[in-house]
């Protein structure tokens, strides 16, 4: 007898024939199939990885060089999942529930920001804080962040289409996955898992707003006329700047850390329904993205000689080992020393 039909003896031979076609009008006797070149937990360990040193760079690297490998990088790992997830539509082999998932892995909060940030450069022509990257002098780079918008955008009209309209398998599946039935409501499946699966989750969901409380309302009391001011004057991208040049750390940890965490435990609750895809195998697709990861790694690394200087200068690590503050803060900002605001501020927490 075939190996694969024989399942006494283990039914892994047996779903990787099955899942080589699935029907989608069977009964979902196995759940979906893993979708290892997608989903899988090196695709995604990568995928994390690269936004956040992608992050990182945006932050505090002074070399645009950097910032940009680590831009085509994330960019590439981006367009390479969506594309293999249209192919896999296109031969039927992909199910609405992991194009949902591609979508929540590809959509991370750092290219939300880059592709606002593209947007308003194209009708705002001041310079903002990513303009050395995706500014108007940048127009190569400026179509391929608003083509990747785009390409987000066509994704999750497709993935929201009925089924007479798509081209989904395993479509029987659907009926029984809550993240498919609710799709509607995507990005907030964090919390529905925390509801149905285990509060876990629901702590991870919320852990970003408390660091954000934590850290922003002690800010807002004490500097409350400095930011109604810079509101008054620059709206609140002024108020944005001032707190990103005097309170680094804090500011590093609302937009960078919090949305990070949200959005990986987004993806990784999601992900709840199809256990099968945190199996660890090492097909190619997995092992490519692995090494699309190490170039913005390698760049974060370089950043060991600033880093020290600037733990050290932090309000509270000053605070703890009795160290004065320093007088001034400066922004630095791709290459470029600004001081962030007129008056003279601590280091910043």
């Amino acid at each position: 007898m075939v190996d694969y039909l024989n399942l006494t003896s283990g039914i892994d031979a047996y779903m990787r024939a099955y899942c080589t076609n699935p029907r989608s009008d069977d009964s979902c006797p196995f759940g979906y199939c893993a979708q290892s070149d997608i989903a899988g937990i090196l695709v995604r360990a990568s995928t994390y990885v690269s936004a956040m040193c992608f992050s990182i760079l945006l932050q505090f690297s002074k070399e645009e060089d950097s910032i940009k490998a680590a831009f085509y990088s994330s960019l590439l790992s981006g367009y390479s999942l969506i594309l293999t997830a249209w192919f896999s539509v296109f031969k039927g082999n992909l199910s609405r529930f992991h194009a949902l998932i591609v979508f929540y892995i590809v959509n991370s909060p750092l290219w939300s920001l880059l592709i606002f940030y593209a947007i308003r450069s194209l009708f705002i022509s001041k310079h903002h804080r990513l303009y050395a990257i995706i500014g108007r002098h940048k127009p190569v780079q400026l179509i391929l962040v608003l083509g990747w918008g785009i390409t987000l955008l066509l994704h999750l009209i497709y993935v929201l289409l009925p089924q007479s309209a798509s081209h989904f398998s395993q479509r029987s599946c659907d009926t029984t996955s809550f993240l498919v039935q609710n799709r509607y409501w995507i990005g907030f499946s964090i919390y529905v898992a925390g509801l149905r699966i285990s509060p876990y989750w629901m702590v991870i969901g919320l852990s970003f707003v408390v660091i954000s409380c934590v850290t922003l309302i002690p800010i807002i009391g004490m500097r409350y006329n400095d930011i109604r001011a810079n509101m008054l004057v620059g709206g609140f991208f002024a108020v944005s700047d001032m707190i990103r040049a005097e309170y680094p750390f804090i500011y590093f940890l609302n937009t960078v850390i919090s949305p990070f965490i949200y959005w990986v435990g987004t993806v990784e609750s999601a992900l709840q329904e199809s256990p099968i895809d945190n199996r660890l195998d090492l097909p190619f697709g997995q092992v490519l993205a692995v090494f699309l990861a190490i170039p913005p790694i390698i760049s974060v690394l370089k950043l060991h000689k600033h880093a020290q200087k600037w733990l050290v200068n932090l309000t509270w690590i000053c605070a703890i080992t009795g160290r004065p503050l320093p007088l001034k803060r400066h922004s630095r900002q791709f290459g470029t020393s600004r001081l962030a605001s007129g008056n003279t501020a601590p280091e910043g927490v």
